[in-house]
Order: structure tokens, then C-alpha cells, then sequence
């Protein structure tokens, strides 16, 4: 059986009313002992994002050659470590050459598009998974005869260097 001072209880509550806040009692309370509560703050629960139902928005960057549109997947808010969101380019639109500071993983959701580095260029389609690894010079797009989209996933905080005008 716990026991609680008004002077602890009246803490817990507050932590209790403070959003996104909760507290977890560790120890059990009464008069004789320390009390220990640890408060954490709450993350979002679960979410089922159903992409169709995410505003597409501009996506207005000189590393695209022309018109893309984003639909952010995840916000910032939303995601510690990960940044998330469809990228959609028309027929013969492509961002140009560049390196993420993180990995990038592309999940192409309709169309046809290439990936390409220095070296190689490749024609990905829907199902297809891309893995880029930190640093490495690339660019992708649509193909000139297909729209295409895909989802782009890197680590929170991961930067993109432009490497051509």
C-alpha cells in the first residue's frame, strides 16, 4: 500500500497536468522513506499515416531541375532520429548530383525513375529499395517518359551538400 504527503501528491499532479509530461513513482511512499519520481517526457504515441491523406507541398530547391513536390511524412516534432517524406517528380525532372551526410534510403511508391552516381546510372520502379550510403554522390529522378515518386528516409540532423550548379 502506498502513502502519499499532500506535498508529493500535489507534485505528481502537476507533472500529470503538464502535456506530454508524465511521472513514474519508483519507490514506495510513506513517511519513512525517501521518495524518488522520475518524470520523462512523453513521446507521440503510434500513428497510422495514410500518405494520401498528407498535402503535397512545393519542394521550391535549386537541387531540383525543375518542379517536385514533398509530402512530409514525419515532422520534426514527430521523430527523433529520422526524417521522412515522399518526394514527387514529373516526367524528365531530377535533382542534380549530391551527397547526404547521413544514409539515404529511397522507397520508390509509383513510376519509374533513375538513380545514378559518378559511375553508373540505374532505372528503379515501384517495389525497388535504394540504400545510399553517407557521403556518396548521387542524384535520382524521373525518368523523360514517367512520373515518378519515392520515399525518402535519413537520420534527423542530416545535411545535403549540392555538388553541380
Amino acid at each position: 500500500m502506498m502513502f502519499c504527503t499532500p506535498q508529493v501528491y500535489k507534485t505528481v499532479e502537476i507533472c500529470y497536468k503538464m502535456p506530454g509530461w508524465h511521472a513514474r513513482l519508483t519507490k514506495p511512499l510513506d513517511a519513512l522513506r525517501n521518495v524518488w519520481i522520475r518524470v520523462t517526457q512523453r513521446r507521440t504515441p503510434m500513428k497510422i499515416i495514410q500518405p494520401s491523406a498528407v498535402p503535397a507541398e512545393p519542394a521550391t530547391s535549386p537541387l531540383f531541375t525543375g518542379e517536385v513536390s514533398r509530402q512530409p511524412i514525419l515532422t520534426p516534432e514527430m521523430s527523433q532520429h529520422f526524417n521522412l517524406g515522399i518526394v514527387n517528380f514529373p516526367a524528365g525532372v531530377r535533382n542534380k548530383m549530391h551527397t547526404h551526410s547521413s544514409d539515404q534510403v529511397l522507397f520508390v511508391t509509383a513510376g519509374t525513375g533513375i538513380i545514378a552516381t559518378e559511375t553508373e546510372e540505374k532505372e528503379i520502379t515501384v517495389g525497388d529499395i535504394v540504400h545510399i550510403t553517407a557521403d556518396e554522390k548521387h542524384w535520382h529522378g524521373a525518368t523523360p517518359h514517367s512520373d515518378f515518386s519515392h520515399i525518402a528516409l535519413t537520420a534527423k540532423g542530416s545535411t545535403t551538400t549540392q555538388l553541380e550548379p
